[in-house]
């Protein structure tokens, strides 16, 4: 061997001894839709953004529409058993399991919901953190602000809701139908448009983004505005094992690409979302906004929901109304 080559070699030596990262893929478990504004605009960016800042060296593969499991409300038993390493689900899903993060769905607790989800993040690890046992999460967020859909009668004051049929996404937004006069039904978002089309419901409590992203525009005849602001809860959680299975720089990269920004631009597109349902519905059916006189009746309707609500969590152990104080910053 020359001297030249010897170099050359010695050059190269240590490129080609030096290891390789092994790539670690993550399976993200959804019922979405694919054109679902959280698959496109927030699930497939994590994914792209996690590949960026690894290198490519911790990925994502995501699985829409219930492919790793139907069921919305077994979202949260799919991340804790590990069948998925990431899902996402609704805490109203399995309401008993979220007495403290449920709170963050009461009305008036905040306008907005960036405000709602910078109170959830305020309080996870104080009192939130013990309810998603099993499991890291990653985000957690509320969706944009509930509003009444209804097939064929305009609600235009309290008493119109009376004895109606109306979809709730969680049991705590049921007792607040069930005060404002309406039968509440428990059911996924995705059963919604069925359930409006043959009549099984009447309407449905739900934020205006589904009147896109699940065509309910389709099947709603009619939209209310003026009902006290509430949201629901959402999350996107990893298998606890998994998560402790990690190298130290990889939960760095995942913990870099989640968390309450990652949550914060869930909740602003959410509310992006909604407007441009209102939008939508605008065009071409009936949108009715009560008076402030009968938005106030609804209001003290919920707020004595709220205050029963928090007086039988207390006497079950749950510190509400010191959560919902630190929620609010006080």
């Amino acid at each position: 061997m020359n001297r030249r080559t010897f170099v050359v070699a010695l050059a190269v030596a240590p490129v080609l001894a030096a290891p390789a990262l092994a790539q670690t893929e993550l399976k993200l478990a959804h019922f979405l839709p694919p054109r679902h504004q959280l698959h496109t605009k927030i699930f497939r960016p994590l994914a792209a953004d996690l590949g960026k800042l690894s290198r490519e060296n911790l990925t994502i593969r995501i699985y829409p529409s219930g492919e790793l499991g139907k069921g919305p409300n077994e979202q949260f038993n799919r991340a804790k058993s590990g069948i998925a390493d990431i899902t996402f689900g609704l805490a109203g899903y399995t309401s008993a399991q979220f007495p403290a993060t449920l709170l963050a769905e009461l009305p008036g607790v905040a306008a907005t919901t960036a405000e709602a989800t910078e109170k959830l993040w305020r309080v996870l690890d104080a009192h939130l953190k013990k309810e998603f046992a099993g499991t890291k999460v990653l985000g957690l967020w509320v969706n944009d602000t509930n509003l009444l859909l209804t097939r064929t009668k305009p609600i235009k004051t309290l008493d119109d809701v009376r004895g109606l049929k109306i979809r709730v996404p969680s049991a705590l937004a049921g007792e607040v139908v069930k005060a404002w006069g309406g039968t509440p039904v428990a059911m996924p978002v995705d059963q919604v448009y069925q359930a409006m089309d043959t009549g099984v419901v009447d309407g449905a409590y739900i934020g205006p983004s589904a009147l896109r992203s699940f065509r309910l525009n389709e099947v709603a005849g009619h939209l209310m505005l003026g009902t006290p602001a509430a949201f629901a809860v959402q999350f996107l959680i990893m298998n606890e094992a998994k998560w402790n299975s990690l190298k130290p720089e990889e939960k760095a990269w995942l913990e870099q690409a989640t968390g309450l920004d990652f949550s914060k631009k869930a909740a602003i597109i959410y509310e992006e979302e909604g407007n441009g349902g209102v939008a939508l519905f605008k065009e071409k059916k009936p949108v009715t906004e009560i008076a402030a006189a009968e938005a106030a009746r609804f209001q003290t309707a919920a707020d004595k929901v709220v205050a029963a609500h928090v007086a039988e969590l207390e006497k079950k152990g749950t510190p509400a109304g010191k959560i919902l104080a630190e929620m609010k910053g006080k």
